[in-house]
């Protein structure tokens, strides 16, 4: 749960190694999804090639309240769920190679006290499409 001037990014399938395609030296590759205080951008990297934006959703609240994030990739589908809803899904026609899970938190020079909090991290395999976890209702 970010707080305060930050900003987050989650990277899965960061490539370790650099790697040839038929496009050129991949020297960077990996999904990322940007996570700011009322927006988030998900994004697909294989730089220097290409950077493609596949998603941007306004109007939520990242920011000082907690939220169940899952991303899931299987079989080229991408999805992004928050709270039980899915927000994002995307079929990717060229799936990334496997690669690692990096989450990185940025700090605007205006709060450098700004926090960031995460509970409860789970990585796993999938070996089926992705359902998500039962969230609990907070107005309940």
């Amino acid at each position: 749960m970010p707080t305060g001037g930050r900003i987050a990014n989650i990277n899965w399938h960061a490539a370790p190694e650099p790697y040839t395609t038929d496009d050129g030296l991949v020297e960077d590759s990996r999904y990322q999804i940007d996570l700011l205080p009322t927006f988030f951008i998900v994004s697909r990297h294989t730089l220097p090639i290409t950077s493609i934006g596949l998603a941007q959703a306004d109007k939520w609240t990242l920011f000082g309240e907690w939220h169940t994030i899952e991303i899931s990739t299987f079989d080229g589908v991408f999805e992004l769920w928050m709270d039980g809803q899915q927000l994002f899904t995307y079929t990717d026609p060229d799936p990334l190679p496997g690669g690692g899970l990096t989450i990185e938190s940025h700090h605007d020079n205006q709060n450098e006290e700004a926090i960031m909090y995460f509970d409860n991290l789970t990585v796993c395999e999938l070996t089926a499409p992705f359902a998500p976890m039962p969230t609990e209702d907070p107005s309940q």
